[in-house]
């Protein structure tokens, strides 16, 4: 198996995650202007991120611009920043809140708040026809109001998770156009397994997991229908590590295109919203899926850090962290044209 050492990652890059939102988007645009002046306009999106539990100061970052760097998106970016459960993001209040929007992706966590009328305000916005994807903990977000609407807009309830670990994700609908180009099995570098307690009648469930706790499969990626709205959902997402990865950042964005109308059966975008192939942003490094093995391919230092943080999450020594992740560490000059043997993954 070989890697081509055209990837060219330095610490600097470090630099480019301070800036993101519309500029990123539009860095992106500017791409695709180059190929094409006809192209429609991109898909307007807004972002609700904030609550507890998570480092949503980074995932605002990682979801934009790695989204941005598959599609056509433009985002705005509402970020609660607060780490409380039971706050009203303010949005929510006002009338037609996701009017002029394509898609509303939330990436949320606000199990605490329970005002009825305020959660069916947020739904019925889908139910009109809104696109909505639905991020890791927006599931649980609401979870104790007394309403379903929300749950029917999400299409799964679930109201507890297993133990942090990776989650080995089967894919279940290989011919669907969001799970094209997704492996037969995926490892998460890391996760928290959503218990599944319904899965609603409109919903597909596209991935599962088995739950070591709970000795069952757990549905973690599914399309549901509400109302007018196309929902696109998944309960992975938990860690900064996972969240990055090109196999997630790959789902989301088609599962976004599908919830708009915008994805081809082959898992591609439709035309006009596809990005030039040089427009994807590059991180301090890059996690590379081959079968049931990773690769992270990056600078010394920035291997360090990732191998770091999965070891502390996984709670695993040196010999348990090799079966997660394999290292090469590649910082080689980008017109070089050498290829390298990568190690032995199987």
């Amino acid at each position: 198996m070989r890697i081509q050492q055209g990837l060219w990652l330095t610490v600097g890059v470090m630099l480019a995650w301070q800036s993101i939102f519309v500029c990123a988007t539009r860095a992106a645009d500017t791409e695709n202007a180059k190929v094409s002046k006809d192209a429609p306009p991109a898909i307007k999106a807004l972002m609700i991120t904030g609550g507890c539990c998570h480092d949503y100061p980074k995932q605002k970052e990682i979801l934009a611009k790695g989204i941005s760097a598959r599609a056509r998106v433009e985002w705005k970016i509402v970020h609660v920043n607060t780490k409380k459960r039971d706050v009203k993001v303010p949005l929510y209040q006002q009338k037609d809140w996701a009017k002029g929007y394509d898609v509303v992706v939330h990436n949320e966590c606000f199990g605490g708040v329970t005002d009825v009328k305020f959660v069916e305000g947020i739904a019925k916005a889908h139910y009109d026809g809104v696109a909505c994807v639905i991020i890791h903990c927006s599931v649980h977000s609401y979870r104790n109001a007394k309403t379903d609407e929300w749950r029917k807009c999400v299409g799964m309830s679930s109201f507890s998770h297993e133990k942090h670990r990776p989650v080995l994700v089967k894919n279940l609908k290989p011919d669907h156009p969001i799970m094209k180009g997704f492996p037969a099995e995926w490892q998460t570098p890391n996760g928290e397994l959503y218990k599944e307690s319904k899965l609603w009648p409109n919903a597909v469930a596209l991935g599962n997991a088995f739950g070591k706790d709970t000795k069952k499969n757990h549905t973690c990626i599914w399309v549901n229908t509400y109302g007018k709205g196309k929902v696109f959902a998944t309960t992975l997402g938990h860690h900064n590590e996972t969240m990055s990865h090109d196999v997630y950042q790959d789902l989301v964005t088609r599962g976004l295109l599908w919830s708009v109308g915008k994805l081809n059966d082959d898992g591609k975008p439709a035309k006009g919203y596809e990005v030039a192939a040089n427009a994807k942003s590059k991180s301090p490094f890059v996690v590379r899926q081959f079968g049931k093995r990773q690769i992270i391919i990056g600078t010394a230092d920035s291997i360090a850090k990732a191998k770091a943080t999965h070891q502390k999450n996984c709670q695993c020594g040196n010999d348990t962290l090799g079966k997660h992740f394999v290292s090469v560490h590649q910082q080689q000059r980008p017109d070089a044209q050498e290829q390298a043997d990568s190690p032995d993954l199987r």
